[in-house]
């Protein structure tokens, strides 16, 4: 009975270590098709990057694109998504953030995804110029937008039922003001990619925060 007992035993580790090999595999193999894609969209063109040239690139099979996006267009709508959960993994790594009062949170925000948009301007480019002329790039961006506006909303009621912001405001208008804030500073910024998107990012947001913080 024991030796029977510790064959099922190693049979259900062994399943479950190349089940864990696989899932690997299989993230490495769509982190590789997704950075394969934003490259050549960089380098190609959105439009002139087919699936084929994607898989061709990333050495994998045609077929393999679609086990893990239903379109290219979807490729697009990874990226937005990835931004915002590295927003969110910074801010829970962030050491008492939610003490912070809310122009500081709001700042740390800003400053995040500051980072990534000066880091890659020219991908940004190509990416926005796609969202803009193809509709269903526009329901991504769409996406992204909801995530940070979420986000943002979490943070201005809190600030709200703290004192720090004006409470007959509607949070949810509030958070909307300050996500579109950050798409149009971003779009005026890739127009001069040489200026200090952080900056100009803060003192438009500043701006805002004097309208919305509660009175003295």
């Amino acid at each position: 009975m024991t030796v029977v007992s510790d064959r099922g035993h190693n049979y259900r580790n062994d399943r479950m270590m190349a089940a864990s090999k696989r899932q690997q595999k299989q993230a490495e193999t769509a982190q590789r098709l997704f950075e394969t894609a934003l490259r050549l969209f960089m380098e190609r063109g959105y439009h002139a990057t087919t699936v084929e040239m994607i898989t061709e690139a990333a050495q994998v099979a045609k077929g393999t694109f679609f086990n893990y996006f239903p379109s290219k267009d979807a490729v697009l709508g990874q990226f937005g998504q990835m931004q915002m959960e590295r927003l969110r993994e910074s801010i829970a790594a962030q050491e008492h953030f939610a003490s912070k009062s809310f122009r500081d949170q709001l700042f740390f925000v800003f400053d995040n995804l500051a980072l990534r948009v000066e880091a890659q301007p020219d991908l940004l480019q190509a990416l926005l110029s796609e969202m803009l002329r193809n509709p269903s790039g526009l329901e991504h961006h769409e996406v992204q937008a909801d995530l940070l506006e979420a986000l943002l909303f979490d943070l201005v009621q809190a600030a709200q039922t703290r004192g720090e912001l004006v409470p007959d405001k509607d949070p949810k208008l509030i958070a909307a003001l300050l996500r579109d804030l950050y798409f149009s500073v971003v779009l005026r910024w890739l127009r001069n990619p040489q200026s200090d998107f952080k900056s100009l990012l803060r003192h438009q947001a500043d701006l805002i925060f004097m309208g919305i913080g509660a009175p003295k």
